[in-house]
């Protein structure tokens, strides 16, 4: 029979779900693709509404795309030469992409990888202010060590 939870375990379980690095703002960093090209890169990302996203990349390509959770991003920019997919994963306080380049005009295409880091700050990932639903002042830093039981909600005994 399954066990009524706490009060307090549900508003830590809203707060872990909530939580979500800011991806809004400049990301700069390095390109390389599978034919031996690199560069300097960078990546302007607004975040609509519903984890829609706009932006530029590149410098000049329009994107499109769509936030996939808490740390995975796509999202797919066209220019008259190319198509780009590209799909980002947050890993600590880095972006990074993976893309395939079909091309518009002749058959073919490439693919690339580039790891971006925030422009403009130190480098930390910062979290959304609407990511939680408290004052600031209620606000708790849930770093440190826990401990406790585990509660496995698919088992049917204890």
């Amino acid at each position: 029979m399954d066990q009524p939870r706490s009060r307090a375990t549900i508003r830590i379980l809203k707060v872990f779900n909530c939580i979500r690095p800011s991806i809004v703002g400049e990301w700069r960093g390095n390109w390389q693709n599978d034919l031996n090209q690199k560069g300097e890169e960078s990546l302007n990302l607004r975040q609509e509404v519903k984890d829609r996203l706009s932006g530029v990349w590149s410098s000049n390509v329009p994107i499109q795309g769509q936030r996939i959770g808490p740390d995975v991003i796509y999202f797919t920019g066209n220019t008259d030469q190319r198509q780009y997919q590209c799909i980002g994963l947050f890993q600590g306080n880095r972006l990074r992409l993976k893309y395939c380049a079909p091309r518009v005009q002749q058959s073919g295409r490439y693919y690339g990888w580039a790891e971006l880091a925030r422009h403009g700050s130190n480098g930390e990932a910062s979290i959304s202010a609407r990511s939680v639903n408290m004052p600031r002042e209620k606000r708790r830093s849930l770093t440190g060590t826990w401990n406790g039981t585990y509660e496995n909600s698919l088992s049917s005994t204890r």
